[in-house]
Order: structure tokens, then C-alpha cells, then sequence
């Protein structure tokens, strides 16, 4: 039920926001070093222990937890405790080490610096740059999420390597003398980042390189990090898998998940805009569905979705659709001829379809819209709203439409693929497995009406 501009998720079977790199939360990436997070588990899930029976140690060290990495079960990070500084007396030295976080619910570094002394947390990527494929005038980023105390109290993190002269160092710099890397807010979570360029002369093919995140500098105060993120290029948002685990691995040519979860999302040919949307601009550029959207959405449906509708580059613009085949699916579109958006959908053997449209007006060059339909299975029943508002209804057949693939479904193209794509910018989609109301529909778009004019 609405609650306000609030609506609810029932059914969503699909959701693709492309808005603000939230489409699966960023761009495709490879998180170099994932496995150094900690697994997003239950605080029950988690070892208490202390490190000895030091009765400094332990009181210097409170609430230390035992933590396992993502995509490990042997390593141990409650053990990184840096024993080993400080000339051997760290029994009452305050270091750096795992400790739970009511707030993110999640296992943090914890770096208390009350003393100045040293306090690192740091780990061996067990790679060279040149087995990472980075050269010299390459770039890379470190990323994590850090909570401060004071916004001059900064991690100073950087990637240690060692050049042809085989001195060892931060060749390439650390965080602290970049803005990126520091909050801006006191007592607040915030997803901080650096970009680094790397040196010449490096030892690139016979050093492995170690990120270390430094916690001593500066004023005394708190630091906490988690979700640290190594990445070729510039740093996504990216971090967090469908599981919730703070671990992904995926490229810039494998698939994305949906915000729902339900749906694997495979792109071809095109990339993110700076604003994390996409650009259609002929039939190479389209994404494929393989999921819920393709098996479970052929019965009561609600498809919307934000676009901005260019010049036609062929008569139908199709935002999304269950099945790209003739007849066949439910097909959402922002043009069809000259009769602005429409939702088209099969009848129950695939011989015929019903479509109602927009109203008959053209939303080429328009600026942004929403468009948004739902099918009733019951009565056949088809309404089509746009800006929020009923503006056109008609009746179809009733039962499940004609559905012959499972992952025939797709963004930016439909049964006209051999000839022309969309010309579109889509922004978000939405596809439900039930029939939103019309109050509901209503508050989608008043909840994202602010935001688009702003565009």
C-alpha cells in the first residue's frame, strides 16, 4: 500500500536504476581486492576472543572480533593487530584491529589514536602491477567507507611498491593529499576515494604491491573503515554483491544484477554517462534480461519507466520488453509512430496483439517523461499513464499472453532489432507482477519529479 510518496515493493520483479550510478549500485568494475572485506554476517556470526590473556592488550583493545574475509575461510583479520611495531611493547599500545559496528551492522577496522603511536591495517595483494595489467601512466583507485571524529583525523592509504632502483615507498602517493580521501562530515559513514597514477621507473613485473591504511596522523581521534575497494581506473560505487557480501568481481563486459535481484542484466555496446544513465542511440545498443522479467511478468504487469525520447530512428522505441519476438510479450515504448508512448501486449497464442497509447501526441524532443501501464490478467483490462496521470485505457485479452522464450526479454530494443534501436536516454525502469494503483503510480512520479527537472 502508499504510504505518502512512499510505495511499496511487493512484486517488483525488476528494477533498473541507471540514475546516479545505483544501476546495480555503479558501473561495472573489478574490485581488486575484495577478499580483504569481511563478510556482511550476523554479529552473532562473528568470534569474540581476546588476542592473549594481556591484561593491557585487551583492555587497550575492547570488543575485538575474529572476522573471515569474503571469498576466504582460513583467513583470520581479527589477527591484524600490529604486534609487531612500536619496539615490541604493545601490550599498552592502542592499534588498529576488527571491531563490530552498530550502525552499518557490519565488522570495521577500528583505529582509536589516543596515543600517536602507530596504527595501520595492511595486506599483500600477492600481485605485481604488471599482473594486474597497469603500467606506467596507468591509473588505479583505492575506495572504502570511513567514519571520523574530526575531519581533520584522515586514513592516509596508499599502495606501497618499489621502483627499478628497488627503494620501496608510496611511488604514487597517499590519500591524504587529496580531498577524495578525507570526510567532510564528522561522526557520519562516507564513501571516500583516491586516484593514483602510476610512476615510471617501477619494478613492475618483480614487486608485489600492498595497500596500507594508516590511522596515527594528525590530530588524535577515532577512524573506521570497511569496504575497501582496489580498482583499475577511476573508482566506481560499486561494492556490495546480491548477497549484501562487500565482494565484486565483475568486469566491464560481464553481467549486472538488478536492484530487485531477481534479474541477471547483460550489456552490449554502450557504457555509463557521467550521471550513471545510458544512451540508446541505434539497435547495437540494448541490454538483455535473463530472470523474473522474462519468466514471471506475462500475467498482471506494471511496466514504467523515466526517458527521454530524441528523433525516431524508426517507428517503434521500445524501453522494455518480456520477449523481443513478434506477437509475443509485453512491450513498454516511449514512441510508437506518432502517437507518443504506448504498452503493447500479445494475445494468449501469439496471433494477434492489443496496444493503447499515450494519446496520440508525439513525446519526440520533449524533455523527460514517465510513462507508466499495467495489465490486468482477470479482465484484460490496459491503462496507460503518463507524468503520473491516467491519460488512455483499453481492453485486451484476459489469461497469460503468448510467452514463448525465457530470455527474450530486453532494454532499448524489441522485435524490430534487425533494423533500429532506440534514440533514447532511459533512466530507470520498473516492472512489477501485479497491477499498481493509480494513487501508486501517482507517487513514483512525484517521487522522482524533482529530480528529472533538474536534469
Amino acid at each position: 500500500m502508499a504510504i505518502g510518496h512512499r510505495v511499496s515493493r511487493e512484486n517488483l520483479e525488476f528494477h533498473w536504476d541507471m540514475t546516479n550510478r545505483k544501476s546495480w549500485k555503479g558501473k561495472p568494475t573489478t574490485n581488486l581486492n575484495y577478499t580483504q572485506n569481511c563478510l556482511r554476517e550476523l554479529k552473532s556470526a562473528h568470534g569474540f576472543n581476546q588476542y592473549s590473556t594481556d591484561a593491557d592488550f585487551n583492555s587497550n583493545h575492547p570488543g575485538r572480533i575474529t572476522v573471515t574475509p569474503a571469498g576466504s575461510t582460513s583467513q583470520n583479520r581479527g589477527a591484524f593487530v600490529n604486534t609487531g611495531v612500536n619496539s615490541g611493547t604493545w601490550q599498552p599500545k592502542h592499534h588498529g584491529y576488527w571491531k563490530w559496528d552498530y550502525e552499518l551492522k557490519q565488522a570495521v577496522f577500528y583505529m582509536n589514536d589516543e596515543d600517536g603511536s602507530w596504527k595501520a591495517w595492511s595486506f599483500n595483494t600477492g600481485n605485481t602491477l604488471t599482473g594486474w595489467g597497469l603500467t606506467a601512466g596507468d591509473t588505479f583507485s583505492c575506495s572504502w567507507d570511513s567514519w571520523t571524529s574530526r575531519i581533520d583525523k584522515a586514513p592516509n592509504c596508499g599502495m606501497y611498491m618499489r621502483n627499478s632502483a628497488q627503494s620501496r615507498g608510496f611511488h604514487a602517493g597517499q590519500a591524504n593529499s587529496q580531498s577524495t580521501g578525507k570526510n567532510t562530515i564528522p561522526f557520519k559513514w562516507q564513501r571516500l576515494y583516491a586516484v593514483f597514477t602510476v610512476p615510471s621507473n617501477m619494478d613492475e613485473g618483480g614487486y608485489n604491491v600492498s595497500w596500507y591504511n594508516y590511522g596515527h596522523y594528525t590530530g588524535r581521534g577515532l577512524l573506521k573503515m570497511t569496504n575497501f575497494q582496489w580498482e583499475l581506473g577511476t573508482p566506481s560505487y560499486f561494492v556490495t554483491d546480491a548477497s549484501g557480501q562487500p565482494a565484486s568481481s565483475r568486469s566491464s563486459t560481464e553481467s549486472l544484477i538488478d536492484v530487485s535481484g531477481n534479474n541477471t542484466i547483460t550489456i552490449n555496446s554502450f557504457d555509463y554517462q557521467n550521471d550513471g544513465s545510458f544512451v540508446f542511440s541505434d539497435q547495437n545498443h540494448y541490454a538483455s534480461v535473463s530472470g523474473t522479467l522474462a519468466t514471471g511478468c506475462d500475467g498482471n504487469v506494471t511496466m514504467m519507466g523515466w526517458f527521454k525520447q530524441l528523433s525516431r530512428n524508426g517507428p517503434h522505441q521500445t524501453i522494455v520488453c518480456t520477449n523481443t519476438s513478434y506477437r509475443q510479450g509485453i512491450k513498454l515504448m516511449s514512441a510508437y509512430h506518432a502517437q507518443g508512448g504506448a504498452l503493447w501486449v500479445a494475445n494468449s497464442d501469439g496471433t494477434d496483439s492489443t496496444l493503447v497509447n499515450t494519446g496520440g501526441t508525439t513525446l519526440e524532443n520533449t524533455g523527460i517523461h514517465h510513462i507508466a501501464a499495467t495489465r490486468d490478467s482477470s479482465t484484460g483490462a490496459i491503462k496507460v499513464y503518463l507524468d503520473g496521470a491516467l491519460v488512455n485505457s483499453g481492453t485486451g485479452v484476459t489469461g497469460d499472453v503468448s510467452n514463448t522464450s525465457s530470455t527474450g526479454a530486453r532494454i532499448g530494443i524489441e522485435y524490430h532489432s534487425g533494423g533500429y534501436g532506440a534514440n533514447a536516454t532511459y533512466y530507470d525502469t520498473r516492472v512489477y507482477s501485479r497491477v499498481l494503483s493509480a494513487g501508486e503510480i501517482s507517487n513514483i512520479y512525484k517521487q522522482g519529479k524533482s529530480y528529472y527537472d533538474s536534469l
